[in-house]
């Protein structure tokens, strides 16, 4: 198994992705793009949560793209936090961000698959938002 470790900072916190891809991707005929899991992981410090996304996607319309995290840190503003870049065919991904905690109890996370490279505007070819409830600090 091919594993693949990407850090940023921003604003937030250490935001991470983590990549697996076992297999080669397989074909796709349409983009699509699925949330399948939202689960959190323990933080160092009781004021920050992990949050780990993990999207199947299908990129059939560009060579290469961009699975991107945002959560809506700011409520009615999503911030970009971490993105993992793939090509055409169908996988999955698992992206990681650490983000300190807020007061409120429901997150929404955005996951989107966009061409890259792209402009700004970027051209969005699937996407899905799910909100989630936060779990209560340790």
């Amino acid at each position: 198994m091919k594993l693949r470790l990407l850090a940023t900072a921003i604003g937030c916190g250490m935001t991470l992705a983590l990549a697996s891809c076992a297999l080669p991707p397989r074909a796709a005929t349409k983009d699509r793009l699925d949330i399948r899991d939202v689960s959190f992981l323990k933080a160092r410090a009781p004021e920050f949560v992990i949050f780990a996304v993990t999207a199947d996607y299908a990129l059939a319309s560009a060579d290469e793209g961009n699975v991107s995290l945002a959560m809506d840190l700011i409520p009615g503003s999503y911030t970009l936090l971490t993105e993992q870049r793939v090509r055409r065919g169908s996988g999955s991904v698992e992206l990681l961000a650490e983000c300190k905690r807020s007061e409120r109890t429901l997150q929404a996370v955005n996951v989107s698959l966009t061409e890259y490279p792209g402009g700004l505007p970027r051209k969005t070819l699937a996407s899905q938002v799910r909100t989630v409830a936060v779990p209560a600090a340790p």
